[in-house]
């Protein structure tokens, strides 16, 4: 066998051994590319890629109540806002977008919550986001002063970035109690001269006058120095009083007038409504007694009777509601007109809305009241003193005046129970009239009024 041949055959059996013993020669690895993806861009518009824009810091909004401890004395609020903008350059503040400014207070009505936001005299047809510049360097501070409401109680500012991908920042809430020291409001309607007299509303004689002398003697009282604890007279040493005579007592403004005050009004006020005019039975059972305003009448049928004058119960609405939202608790009637003593029904507000009510009323519910001796006054002359029999009489009690009413000292104030009130003007509306009987209901226990000379 040639030497070539002999060489063949051994390689051709080193290939075959190697083959069965599994054991070959190292073989350098396949490479491998792995594509990294690209960061992303954005395309102008003309095409061409550019690098992003980086992430602006965003402005930091802060709000304090400078005053807080004084805020409800005062009765409003100063709600200071402050917006720390990061240092930025001209170009960069050109391209920002737009900011804009508002604040908003938080509500409560019925355990639940709700911003919304203020309004101030620079809001336009509700719209209440003010424009804001950002500045080169440094902080903007706005200062807002709100009134205080019952159901507000906490205020915090929303700042809005515009453009193409709105942003609104928050800033922390800030807690405002509302404690205010407790007030009394009076609203005293007296209605002399009626609109419909061709329509059988006769005029009156003394009811306009009435309401003046009711708010006359509460502008007279401010209790600034009393020292006890009956919260009726403590109440008294902020008194808001208005009175609607005549043309101002229409069906709308006594209404309007009277959910107004009510607005205004917490859970610890005192709210004393005093009528003088016209009412009539109702035609139906659950208004038993109606009102008549200024521009009422007694012709016509029911429906039209109803929609021109003014149901007691539907001049109560108002006080109802306040109460749900948080307003007065506390309400005195005193009503002198025919057949006043049907408000006693009234009363049940107690029950129906939790509410401490009173009522004082000049008459039985069947009987008609006297305006004057006679009941012709009209073709007597008389004065813008003169009044009727019953606020004569209660007057002269508030005034320390008439025949003995009960008077005790009470936080170095002299003052008359609504018990003895009440006994006071009985005694001489029977004296006067000899037949009229006055009615009181309500939780008159601790009800003093200041008996001012």
């Amino acid at each position: 066998m040639s030497v070539t041949r002999r060489l063949l055959l051994a390689c051709s059996v080193g290939a075959a051994l190697l083959a069965a013993t599994g054991t070959a020669t190292a073989q350098p690895p396949a490479t491998t590319r792995v594509t990294q993806p690209l960061p992303p861009t954005t395309r102008g518009a003309e095409g061409v890629a550019r690098t992003p824009e980086k992430a602006r810091p965003e402005p930091k909004v802060h709000v304090t109540v400078p005053d807080l401890a004084r805020a409800n004395e005062r009765g409003e609020v100063e709600v200071v806002a402050r917006v720390e903008f990061p240092e930025t350059t001209l170009e960069e503040r050109l391209r920002s977008a737009a900011f804009t400014i508002r604040l908003e207070s938080v509500t409560t009505a019925a355990d639940e919550e709700r911003w919304d936001a203020v309004s101030l005299p620079s809001c336009a047809k509700g719209l209440c986001d003010e424009p804001l510049v950002p500045p080169e360097r440094g902080a903007v501070t706005k200062t807002y002063r709100v009134r205080l409401q019952r159901n507000r109680t906490a205020f915090r500012v929303v700042l809005r970035r515009g453009g193409a991908q709105p942003r609104e920042i928050l800033s922390s809430r800030v807690e405002v109690p509302f404690a205010p020291a407790p007030r009394v409001f009076v609203l005293a309607i007296g209605i002399s001269k009626y609109k419909e007299t061709e329509k059988r509303v006769p005029n009156l004689c003394y009811p306009a006058n009435d309401a003046r002398a009711i708010r006359a003697y509460f502008e007279s009282v401010r209790l600034t120095a009393y020292s006890g604890k009956e919260e009726l007279l403590r109440s008294l040493r902020q008194v808001e009083v208005k009175d609607l005579v005549d043309e101002q007592a229409t069906k709308q403004g006594m209404l309007d007038t009277f959910a107004d005050m009510l607005e205004r009004t917490t859970h610890q006020d005192t709210v004393i409504l005093v009528f003088s005019g016209h009412g009539v039975r109702g035609p139906v059972i659950e208004d038993p007694l109606y009102l008549i305003p200024h521009d009422g009448e007694f012709t016509g049928n029911w429906w039209r009777f109803h929609q021109r004058n003014l149901a007691l119960s539907e001049l109560l609405r108002p006080f109802r509601l306040s109460v749900w939202k948080g307003g007065a608790r506390r309400l005195l009637m005193i009503i002198d007109t025919c057949y006043s003593g049907a408000a006693l029904v009234e009363k049940e507000l107690d029950a129906r809305v939790g509410a401490e009510v009173a009522i004082i009323a000049s008459a039985l519910p069947y009987q008609k009241a006297k305006d004057s001796p006679d009941g012709r006054c009209l073709l007597q002359p008389y004065g813008d003193r003169d009044r009727g029999f019953f606020a004569k009489i209660l007057l002269g009690a508030l005034r320390g005046r008439g025949d003995g009413p009960a008077v005790e000292e009470a936080g170095g104030v002299k003052a008359i129970s609504m018990y003895g009130l009440m006994d006071h003007v009985r005694r001489g509306m029977m004296k006067e009239t000899q037949d009229q009987r006055p009615m009181g209901i309500g939780r008159f226990q601790g009800w003093l009024l200041p008996v001012i000379p």
